[in-house]
């Protein structure tokens, strides 16, 4: 237990040093720092049909690691950074059947592991197991609130009442097992779901659950080199006006106590987002001095969108690779990058969630 907490501190301390060297090292341009944001993904596979993603259109998938090659990654990762946050998602992660032995894993070795699922394979069985492997937390993807838009954007049928069952399951468990483990809300904002953000938000304050996190809709994932026009005549990009005034209602709501996720300045660049998804960003992009990404072949990458893999951590220590020559080249060809990205990748955190966060760990 002692050792547990003094993990979370370390995690807290490493955090809070790396964010000073990855300042230092956009300024000077030699890496400095360690990645502070781990994201895995074990499959590319998925059982859903979204309508903002390209990824299950392609008849092509890579191959997967296997359960020890996973384990070793993990644990090669924990010997260099210390105490560290890894995002699993996907694909659909749930899809693999040793998911919740790799979420055991993470447990067992102190790395404060996320996962991302469409919520589509949580029954009751899988809901306490899932709980009981202590992830950090579980973002459970929700993209309206009712049945037709949901399962309209999502291409399945079903998927509305599964994913809020999912999440009612995991609530459920998370109580019955005295555990801190956040379950979250996550949705893309659409043209068709716009309207309907207040109901789910609605619904997350009533069933408390941790927090509703959102996401603008932004060029499909599994698609080919970015577009910069690509929103044009996008019949899920939503109008302006209406947009705007929804996300200030949602801040608003932020301000009364509901459960919205994200600090205000996040919202306020969406709404500059919404205004010109074309227009430059504003400073530089970070992904590359704080983001590792592994895909499901072990092919390690910054950004989907830059330079998509700079080595594999099966044939070289992610550590090698992330002060290697070729990301290197991947980080120049970055900070050339000028788009106007809204990832949550991209957005930082503000004192409040640091502190909430701080708070988390500290349990």
């Amino acid at each position: 237990m002692i050792t547990g907490a003094l993990d979370k501190w370390q995690l807290a301390l490493n955090n809070a040093v790396n964010y000073e060297l990855q300042q230092l090292s956009l300024s000077t341009g030699r890496v400095l720092a360690k990645p502070t944001h781990v994201g895995i993904i074990p499959t590319m596979r998925c059982n859903f049909r979204c309508q903002q993603c390209d990824i299950w259109r392609s008849d092509e998938r890579p191959s997967e690691l296997t359960t020890a090659q996973w384990k070793k990654v993990l644990l090669d990762l924990r010997q260099w950074l210390g105490a560290y946050r890894v995002a699993i998602s996907g694909g659909e992660p749930l899809l693999r059947p040793d998911i919740v032995e790799l979420l055991e894993f993470c447990r067992d070795n102190r790395i404060y592991a996320s996962i991302v699922t469409n919520g589509w394979l949580v029954n009751h069985e899988r809901a306490a197991k899932l709980i009981a492997a202590r992830p950090l937390n579980i973002n459970l993807s929700l993209d309206g609130g009712t049945p037709e838009t949901h399962d309209t954007l999502r291409g399945i049928p079903g998927a509305f009442e599964r994913a809020t069952g999912a999440a009612h399951l995991l609530n459920e468990q998370r109580k019955a097992q005295g555990v801190t483990t956040g379950i979250f809300i996550k949705t893309t904002i659409m043209r068709q779901n716009v309207r309907e953000l207040e109901t789910v938000l609605d619904w997350v304050d009533r069933e408390q659950l941790s927090g509703l996190i959102l996401q603008p809709i932004q060029e499909n994932l599994g698609g080919e080199q970015y577009n910069r026009k690509w929103f044009e005549d996008n019949p899920l990009w939503p109008d302006y006006a209406t947009v705007c005034a929804v996300l200030d209602n949602l801040v608003e709501r932020k301000r009364g106590g509901s459960r919205l996720t994200q600090d205000e300045v996040y919202f306020r660049d969406m709404k500059e987002y919404f205004k010109d998804p074309s227009a430059q960003r504003l400073g530089p992009c970070q992904v590359g001095v704080r983001n590792l990404g592994i895909t499901s072949d072990g092919k390690i990458e910054f950004c989907y969108h830059v330079m998509p893999s700079f080595g594999n951590v099966v044939e070289t220590h992610a550590r090698e690779l992330w002060s290697g020559d070729r990301a290197r080249e991947a980080r120049r060809r970055i900070k050339a990058c000028d788009k106007m990205c809204m990832a949550t990748c991209y957005a930082k955190a503000g004192l409040k969630q640091k502190l909430e966060m701080l708070k988390a760990l500290s349990r």
